[in-house]
């Protein structure tokens, strides 16, 4: 949940202090790492792209609570 915890620390913190002008920024990059991550980065060893396994689903990201 790392990735999900530091956006949210993000956000938080962009409340207090002069961070709102790089919020969006740690947030698409958030988002875009993990698209490449999950469709996009190669594997020599299999030969696949991307981690079709279902630990890392998008959902998994966040706590069940949400």
């Amino acid at each position: 949940w790392l990735p999900s915890l530091l956006v949210l620390i993000s956000i938080v913190v962009s409340f207090f202090v002069e961070f709102s002008t790089y919020l969006p920024i740690v947030i698409f990059g958030t988002y875009m790492s993990w698209l490449y991550l999950r469709y996009l980065q190669r594997k020599p060893e299999t030969g696949l792209k991307g981690d079709p396994s279902d630990e890392f689903a998008f959902a998994t990201f966040f706590p069940e609570i949400l």
